[in-house]
């Protein structure tokens, strides 16, 4: 789906509701950095400023809008006839020098680096050590504390080393836990 397409099906699906929302997303809800509403007002407020064009699957779309003060940025794509949200984020320093321009000095790419730019949404990784990362294991909640982890300050998503994805491995794989920690639930 090329641009002229895609606009006024994106226009037409947030105003109908018919879309469905990415993890991503909601990460930067329940961070309290993005709300629903930002969310409608960008896109029904912006414009598409970027295609990113996928072979192994469909197009998505980089839209800049506004919502009071606040420039957000959106990237949704569309999966045969419902439309995705895959991020949701207020654009900043160092990937962005603005809401419509790419700080294209902070996107070099350096195979010897260990940090590089998020895959996801290509936003700068920061390493960050007493890191929490949380995952689901066949319905059990599982955290692990202080790992040194590449943080994306766009969209969170983490990256660690093979040495400690092993180490988590072998810790939950021999039950070695070291206690457990109270987690609010929301339930809809």
């Amino acid at each position: 789906m090329e641009y002229q397409e895609a606009a006024p099906k994106i226009i037409k699906s947030i105003k109908e509701k018919d879309f469905i929302v990415s993890e991503h997303v909601v990460r930067s809800i329940m961070a309290g950095k993005i709300t629903v509403r930002m969310i409608d007002e960008a896109v029904l407020s912006g414009k598409i400023i970027e295609v990113h064009k996928y072979p192994e699957r469909a197009n998505s779309f980089l839209i800049a809008g506004a919502s009071g003060k606040n420039s957000i940025h959106v990237v949704c794509s569309f999966n045969n006839a419902h439309m995705m949200l895959l991020f949701a984020y207020i654009p900043s320093l160092p990937v962005w020098r603005d809401h419509l321009t790419r700080n294209l000095n902070k996107r070099s790419f350096d195979v010897n680096k260990r940090s590089q730019n998020c895959f996801f949404c290509g936003g700068a990784l920061n390493n960050i050590t007493f890191a929490s990362f949380d995952y689901r294991l066949d319905g059990a909640l599982y955290v692990v504390n202080n790992l040194d982890a590449a943080l994306c300050t766009q969209c969170g998503e983490k990256y660690i080393s093979p040495d400690t994805a092993k180490k988590i491995n072998d810790l939950i794989a021999s039950g070695s836990f070291s206690g457990t920690e109270m987690v609010h639930v929301v339930r809809l």
